[in-house]
């Protein structure tokens, strides 16, 4: 059975998938890092290779390609497919769009951070980005938590038009704005989805008590903060081994002796596993996200088991 974006969309509701990371992170998942194959000299395309298996349970592998000159073509930058195997017998049991897949699990993972991490009554939320991620993003924490007032910034302001107009239609409503300094100043939750090179946050710019995640850096050359905040912010992970070889914020963090090994806190499988002490009142708290293979499985199964 092959599941496209909109099955997937309509079989794996936000609060159904958040709810189905947050048990299925408490089991033990194999997830090898992930294989990354550039394709050319120049262009950045690369193929990503992601397995994880669960013993007597379910195993998994998704295909992606990530092609950046994509969107002057009309397309998407990451396409895919994830492939979905009993795990008692070995018998494959569905084909999923790997897009929406890593959309869907990636957006409900953050929420799941905010969740674990932010201030209780925390209802201001920045998202930033107008990538394919961002509106995943908006959609996942409005189904974890009501918010008093959302705010969304990127860099092309059409896109950010659109944006705003296609969660109007979803009964989200959000507000735009051109200042990102500003907007996160003013922000008690900061979510950051981009594939951004230059750090877009700045030290700074963080208020005490702010919680941020940083979902969109996935490469060492990619930097979505400073690392003057990874420094300044006590940091948990989704995967500390994926994030240590794979995320650019905080490989240049460790690089400028900023932080040690030991800056980086419980991951979200201890998170879920353990909550957290009550944190501090000025505490800046930040969720690194550079996904790992046990977050497609979780989502495949769940959805293998719904319909």
């Amino acid at each position: 059975m092959y599941y496209d974006a909109a099955a997937l969309d309509r079989c794996l509701p936000y609060p159904e998938l958040i709810a189905a990371l947050r048990e299925g992170l408490k089991t033990p998942c194999v997830t090898p890092l992930r294989g990354v194959h550039k394709l050319d000299a120049d262009a950045n395309n690369q193929l990503l290779l992601m397995p994880a298996w669960q013993q007597g349970e379910a195993a998994g592998v998704k295909l992606l390609t990530v092609f950046p000159g994509n969107p002057a073509q009309g397309k998407a930058t990451i396409q895919g497919i994830y492939v979905l195997f009993d795990g008692k017998d070995g018998t494959p049991t569905a084909l999923l769009d790997g897009t929406r897949l890593t959309l869907r699990r990636t957006a409900a993972l953050c929420a799941l951070g905010t969740t674990c991490l932010a201030p209780a009554k925390a209802d201001d939320l920045l998202v930033i980005g107008t990538g394919s991620l961002a509106p995943h993003v908006v959609q996942a924490h409005a189904a974890e938590r009501s918010w008093k007032r959302i705010v969304i910034w990127g860099r092309n302001q059409t896109a950010l038009k659109a944006m705003a107009d296609q969660l109007a239609v979803q009964g989200i409503k959000v507000e735009t704005t051109d200042n990102l300094e500003a907007a996160v100043r003013s922000s008690q939750v900061i979510s950051a989805a981009t594939s951004s090179r230059q750090p877009l946050l700045k030290a700074d710019w963080i208020a005490p008590g702010t919680h941020i995640n940083l979902l969109g850096a996935y490469t060492e050359e990619m930097h979505e903060a400073e690392p003057e905040l990874i420094a300044q912010a006590t940091v948990f992970v989704d995967d500390r081994d994926s994030v240590l070889a794979e995320s650019g914020e905080i490989i240049a963090a460790l690089a400028q002796g900023l932080i040690n090994h030991d800056h980086l806190k419980e991951d979200i499988s201890t998170l879920v596993s353990n909550p957290r002490r009550a944190r501090a009142a000025d505490e800046v708290t930040l969720f690194k996200s550079v996904g790992f293979g046990a977050l497609d499985l979780i989502a495949a199964h769940c959805l293998a088991q719904r319909v």
